[in-house]
């Protein structure tokens, strides 16, 4: 079965190829080093396109409009219909994690953590240690400490310790105190940043900003 891809001269079949439909000639796929791509003379500019993204547009219905295409099998080369699926940013990272095709953790070439140490880095961020604090520690900037603490990053590491839950985020009271006497609470760091247009990590303890004449304590729940 062939399909013709958008308003082009090309079209696909079910089986992963690619072909001038004028001429009938079948198109030389390459490797981008992870999935097989073509080069298509759209308009007289060539423009690249990923193979299995063509055929799962043309053949496969995507009614809920998920942004990814999946290899069920797992080889990113196998581009016939049966083997592909359209799914979410997680479901695709979830399934490459079922197949052991995403290296976890220190097996990724940039990955830092080991299980004991992000386990070490959620216990002192919930004993009160700030976020700046752990950042100098441990020699990473402060989004990876607090996307740790918050359980957005090696959250694989969650899936196989069942011992260990998801960390919760934090409850903090941020009281700032201006000269005339007077005080304002905010009930997060980040509002208390917002309103006084600084860092979040200006409130990660307590504090004074001498520029804007105020004083701040930080309180966890």
């Amino acid at each position: 079965m062939t399909k013709q891809f958008r308003d082009t001269k090309y079209c696909a079949d079910d089986t992963g190829r690619i072909f001038n439909s004028r001429t009938g000639k079948e198109l030389r796929q390459q490797s981008n080093g992870r999935y097989n791509k073509v080069t298509l003379t759209i308009n007289g500019k060539q423009l690249q396109f990923l193979v299995h993204r063509i055929i799962a547009e043309l053949f496969i219905p995507n009614p809920e409009s998920k942004r990814e295409v999946n290899h069920i099998n797992g080889i990113k080369t196998d581009n016939r219909i049966e083997n592909l699926e359209w799914v979410t940013p997680q479901e695709n990272q979830q399934h490459s994690l079922r197949m052991g095709l995403k290296p976890l953790g220190t097996e990724l070439w940039n990955g830092k953590f080991t299980r004991e140490q992000v386990k070490t880095i959620i216990e002192e961020r919930k004993n009160g240690k700030t976020i700046t604090e752990l950042s100098a520690k441990y020699g990473v900037d402060k989004t990876t400490i607090s996307a740790i603490s918050r359980g957005l990053r090696y959250k694989h590491y969650f899936d196989d310790l069942s011992s260990f839950e998801k960390p919760e985020r934090c409850g903090v009271i941020v009281t700032v105190y201006y000269t005339d006497g007077t005080s304002k609470t905010f009930p997060s760091i980040s509002s208390a940043a917002r309103c006084f247009g600084l860092g979040r990590w200006h409130f990660e303890k307590d504090g004074r900003n001498n520029n804007l004449n105020i004083r701040w304590t930080v309180t966890r729940k």
